[in-house]
């Protein structure tokens, strides 16, 4: 049996048309009562038809026209529905796959997305398809290693996709390069740490023979103030001992003039006495 679904101006137009025709108060609360439950039966089977396939084939439609941001919308109204769907995981991923361009954080969603449907996903050929699509993620971040090991999943879950065989053998062949890079920029790293180290050894070298110099002349220059200070000291008291020695002759000399002159006057007095005493009163 169909459901009818009215509108509120239906309602309207039914409430008039039994009032015009003599229906009770009573019957018209009936009609209408029964009306609305109608209608609410009615918009819970409309809001019931938009299912996680609808959504889904919505998106599908979208991303077949490349409005990759409209796909979005739908794949994440799937997951609403259905989080544990992986075909939306999977379909979401790709929408946003499609969008890293404009933002990188998609990309990183879309690894996680593609990672969350691998542990839900049973089937082999979609887990093929998943881990391929997490090997092209992991390339174009130049995580080489990373994207051999996804293809490698890919390939034991679909051993005959030969795309997925030739991403293989080009993420391998990057990687071989990269690992090599690696190796001579750690190996340039570790010579120039080396050099700047040896550097650091004749620097510290150098200002420890400064230093030594510099003590050294310190101590040159001690000793040498040293030996000055005791000549000066020397010869003072060289000096002294000179001026004492010069005191003493100038005081012998003193002493012996004043006995010379002593000598003299006590002659001239002696011989001044004998004139005195031969003189003839």
């Amino acid at each position: 049996m169909p459901i009818i679904i009215l509108q509120i101006s239906q309602f309207n137009e039914l409430y008039v048309t039994l009032h015009l025709n003599n229906v009770t108060t009573y019957m018209i609360r009936d009609i209408l009562f029964l009306g609305f439950v109608f209608c609410s039966i009615g918009l819970t089977a409309t809001a019931q038809t938009a299912t996680e396939n609808d959504y889904i084939r919505s998106g599908n439609k979208h991303y077949t026209d490349s409005l990759f941001e409209k796909a979005e919308v739908d794949y994440r109204k799937a997951l609403d529905i259905n989080p544990t769907s992986t075909d939306a995981l999977y379909n979401l991923g790709n929408a946003l796959f499609n969008q890293i361009e404009q933002s990188q954080e998609k990309g990183k969603e879309a690894m996680e997305l593609y990672a969350t449907a691998a542990k839900l996903e049973t089937d082999k050929d979609r887990l093929a398809q998943i881990y391929h699509n997490m090997g092209v993620l992991f390339y174009m971040a130049q995580q080489y290693q990373q994207s051999v090991e996804a293809y490698k999943e890919a390939m034991r879950n679909n051993p005959n996709d030969h795309e997925t065989r030739y991403n293989l053998a080009m993420a391998m062949h990057m990687n071989k390069q990269q690992e090599q890079q690696n190796q001579e920029q750690e190996q340039e790293q570790n010579q120039q740490q080396q050099e700047q180290q040896q550097e650091q050894e004749q620097q510290q070298n150098q200002q420890k023979e400064q230093e030594q110099n510099q003590e050294q002349q310190q101590q040159e220059q001690q000793n040498q103030q040293q030996q000055n200070e005791e000549q000066q000291q020397q010869q003072q008291q060289s000096e002294e001992q000179i001026s004492k020695e010069n005191a003493e002759q100038i005081l012998n000399a003193l002493m012996q003039d004043e006995k010379e002159l002593q000598e003299k006057q006590k002659k001239m007095m002696q011989q001044q006495q004998g004139k005195t005493l031969d003189k003839d009163w």
